[in-house]
């Protein structure tokens, strides 16, 4: 499998703090001297709303969510790559796992999801962000109020959500490309086990 080098992702379920531990990883590389950026997924803002018409209960599209997440995906390699030829390290708010959780909690087959996605270089690291349901619920009561159509937001599906993840961590848990920090955490702790993390895995 093709990797895509200065290409990080950091991955994991509703309420686990990505964004934000997303964020302080690219500010703390910037303050020790590295060129890095913060970008995330969905990236296209015009097909943002499409996206969520088809994450609501009443209107959902599997494969055509499933189509539009990869076409998403694809245009946003064009950036990512650009970027990375100007030198900047890129730290990704959700990578090709998120379509394998979201997508196969949405009903479609494994193999399926892969062939669409099968333009998708890995990262160079993946960091993966572990909370228990619990913490992740009370996390996520406002978001779930305003949004009680989302069907990925549904008590069903965050269970599943959960399990799919808890899969895939313990898949490649053993891997030295992959980080998996415990999300209950300060924000802060956990954004320095990450800065730890890719200075230590990218030193030339």
């Amino acid at each position: 499998m093709l990797h895509l080098r200065d290409l990080i992702a950091v991955e994991g379920a509703h309420g686990t703090g990505k964004t934000s531990i997303s964020k302080l990883l690219v500010r703390s590389l910037q303050s020790k001297g590295r060129r890095s950026l913060y970008t995330r997924e969905p990236h296209v803002h015009s097909l943002t709303k499409v996206m969520t018409q088809l994450s609501t209960t009443g209107t959902r599209g599997p494969i055509a969510l499933a189509c539009l997440v990869a076409a998403d995906r694809f245009l946003h390699l064009v950036q990512i790559r650009d970027s990375i030829s100007q030198g900047f390290t890129v730290v990704t708010d959700r990578y090709v796992t998120s379509s394998f959780v979201y997508q196969v909690i949405d009903g479609l087959p494994f193999g399926l999801i892969r062939q669409i996605n099968s333009f998708a270089p890995e990262p160079e690291l993946k960091i993966y962000l572990k909370a228990p349901y619990r913490v992740r619920v009370k996390r996520l009561k406002e978001k779930i109020n305003t949004r009680p159509h989302d069907f990925f937001l549904t008590d069903r599906a965050l269970l599943r959500e959960q399990r799919l993840y808890d899969t895939v961590i313990n898949r490649e848990a053993k891997s030295t490309r992959c980080l998996i920090i415990d999300a209950t955490q300060p924000v802060r702790e956990c954004a320095d086990q990450a800065v730890r993390f890719v200075i230590r895995s990218t030193e030339k």
